[in-house]
């Protein structure tokens, strides 16, 4: 409980930091980590704006030895919860696992891999264009080819916000949108609908490419 509390604290003290709204369901955290739970190699996983780590826990549930995460929060007190949580449930030590919990700024973090999967639970329709434009444009230059990029859109908030928001917060949802459709448009996509999340969420997946004649 303490952890929740302290997660629903930061959003009504840092917002701007933590972007979410509530923490992740389980039901969400399934289908954004479905690829992890198929049969596959050893891979390099990056976790961006991990909140409280519900979502995290449901992740390194799911490594094998090989694999390796790396967690990004830039929020102190949230990235303190994410380590108290796996440490609780044992899963800082997994042997022939390495997860590396960093307290940072996604967007201005000196990155030393790249990755074969990049979860995302940050809102981005909340976010300026720039701001938007600046986290997709990171995370997709961070994929290996052909590497999977997955993040959400609430179905109902940023259409909400839209309704009851002045001219100028029309405008940021209005252009965070048209930046998230140009990515969408520029990389094979997919995506999946999860009503058991509050609010609901469409979980949208990202390929990068493999080089041509690759």
């Amino acid at each position: 409980m303490t952890n929740y509390l302290n997660f629903l604290r930061e959003v009504r003290d840092n917002f701007h930091e933590v972007g979410a709204v509530w923490p992740s369901s389980r039901f969400l955290g399934q289908t954004i980590l479905a690829p992890l739970a198929q049969p596959r190699g050893p891979m390099h996983v990056l976790e961006v704006g991990a909140g409280n780590g519900a979502l995290t826990r449901q992740l390194a549930e799911l490594l094998r030895p090989g694999d390796v995460l790396d967690v990004i929060e830039i929020n102190s007190r949230l990235a303190q919860d994410i380590r108290w949580r796996l440490e609780r449930g044992g899963l800082l030590d997994q042997p022939g696992i390495t997860i590396r919990l960093i307290n940072d700024d996604l967007l201005t973090h000196n990155y030393d891999a790249h990755y074969d999967y990049i979860v995302s639970t940050l809102p981005l329709t909340m976010f300026p264009a720039a701001k938007a434009r600046a986290i997709l444009q990171l995370l997709t230059d961070l994929l290996k080819p052909s590497g999977v990029f997955t993040y959400i859109k609430y179905l109902f908030w940023y259409r909400v916000n839209r309704l009851f928001s002045g001219a100028e917060k029309t405008e940021q949802i209005n252009g965070a949108l048209s930046v998230i459709k140009e990515f969408d448009e520029k990389f094979w996509s997919h995506g999946r609908v999860v009503l058991m999340n509050m609010p609901p969420a469409r979980v949208n997946f990202l390929r990068r490419p493999l080089p041509s004649g690759g």
